[in-house]
């Protein structure tokens, strides 16, 4: 809901109102520990992907296949709004630079992810529904690199 607010507030050239948003939401991410995998490193590949830690303390791992969260994509999309949050308008950027220990968002479809599965599938060439997301991701990492590093 924060990430849509920032949106509709940055189309309404309010800015300043949807950084604020944003930054919650960054924040959240990071007090519910979606900036560290090692938090759900005890967890099987299975687990890891279908962990939806909104609702549930990090410790307690989510045995219920209904939930459909997806830590790891959760962060890499706050992630991208952050970073293009502080590009497009020109504000510092608020991203840790320390301590985020997420992996790369694996190019694979959902079905490839069983309880069966014993280590993280590899990335497939064609498309699948977070291809997209990928691409932001990198194009959103090399912006930062190029524009907050220093010669």
């Amino acid at each position: 809901m924060l990430t849509l607010s920032y949106l509709r507030l940055a189309q309404l050239n309010h800015t300043a109102s949807g950084s604020v948003y944003i930054g919650i939401a960054l924040r959240m991410a990071i007090n519910i520990g979606l900036h560290c995998e090692s938090s759900a490193r005890h967890l099987s590949t299975f687990e890891q992907e279908q962990r939806c830690v909104s609702s549930l303390p990090r410790s307690r791992p989510v045995r219920s296949l209904r939930r459909s969260c997806h830590r790891r994509r959760v962060w890499w999309t706050l992630f991208c709004f952050e970073a293009g949050s502080s590009i497009t308008f020109s504000h510092p950027s608020t991203l840790p630079t320390a301590g985020v220990d997420v992996l790369p968002l694996a190019n694979v479809h959902d079905a490839y992810f069983t309880p069966a599965a014993l280590s993280r599938p590899n990335s497939v060439d064609s498309a699948t529904p977070y291809s997209s997301l990928l691409h932001q991701v990198y194009f959103a990492q090399y912006a930062i690199c190029l524009l907050y590093t220093s010669p």
